[in-house]
């Protein structure tokens, strides 16, 4: 089991930034399957590394992702992939924010 943060940093609202493409590589790996994963209200607990207050926090679980369909080459089949799998956090996130929009 592998997890990576594919934002390279931590958001402050319901709009995931832009991914790395690294995790489209990875992803493409022959027997990978990612399971995209939200987490939201961490934003109201670290500033700067340091913690500043309460949770909850919320983790929200996808659907696994299997990717072996995704056509193309070389580095548009890894921003395809990747593109993929932010939406799917993407829906997550707004999910989360809507239960609990502090």
């Amino acid at each position: 089991m592998v997890i990576l943060y594919p934002e390279g940093v931590p958001g402050f609202n319901a709009v995931v930034g832009p991914f790395a493409n690294g995790a489209g590589w990875l992803a493409l790996t022959p027997g990978v399957t990612v399971v995209p994963t939200a987490v939201w209200g961490t934003h109201r607990l670290m500033r700067h590394g340091l913690p500043v207050g309460r949770g909850p926090v919320s983790v929200a679980f996808g659907t696994p992702l299997v990717l072996d369909e995704v056509g193309g080459r070389g580095v548009a089949r890894a921003a395809d992939a990747t593109g993929r799998i932010r939406t799917r956090v993407q829906s997550l996130v707004e999910g989360l924010s809507r239960a609990d929009p502090g």
